[in-house]
């Protein structure tokens, strides 16, 4: 991820081959999205042609809804940049995700800042942990913590029996 601007709680960036805007957003709770922004916009945005506020008020206005889906279309630009699984096998990714709203979060804020939080643990296990100890991508990991929490002893077993350490 390369930070190209920040400016009034607004972040101009590339990340998995595309340029984007992030912000804060919510109602109860703030929470980060992000949107793709076009070369265009970009440049407009970069030389202060504009502020970076007003697209993102130009997309809530043409998308109301669009915060709900932010989400997942910047799970699936990570999982298209990542990965070269099909569309449908993307889909099926995000939907075993959205099962487990924790997960699913943690997940999301990985693929945001290329970070981990560490916030969701099973069975002595967290997402870092997995992938610093085992040979798993960090999409391996989330998805192990979901196979961690829906099926715990053949989880353990296949961490102690199968999984090869680094």
């Amino acid at each position: 991820m390369e930070i190209l601007k920040r400016e009034q709680g607004i972040i101009i960036l590339n990340q998995y081959g595309k340029s984007y805007i992030r912000f804060m957003a919510g109602g109860i709770s703030d929470k980060l999205y992000q949107i793709e922004i076009s070369k265009e916009e970009l440049n407009l945005v970069m030389n202060s042609s504009i502020n970076g506020e007003l697209i993102v008020n130009r997309y809530m206005n043409l998308e109301p809804g669009l915060p709900e889906g932010l989400e997942d279309r910047v799970i699936i630009d990570y999982l298209s940049f990542s990965t070269d699984y099909s569309d449908r096998r993307k889909q099926a990714i995000l939907n075993k995700f959205h099962k487990y709203g924790d997960i699913f979060n943690e997940f999301y804020y990985y693929v945001l800042r290329e970070i981990f939080e560490d916030g969701v643990v099973e069975s002595g296990y967290y997402a870092s942990k997995l992938v610093k100890e085992f040979n798993l991508s960090p999409l391996d990991a989330y998805n192990y913590l979901i196979y961690l929490r829906e099926d715990t002893q053949n989880a353990i077993a296949g961490l102690k029996d199968g999984l090869q350490k680094k």
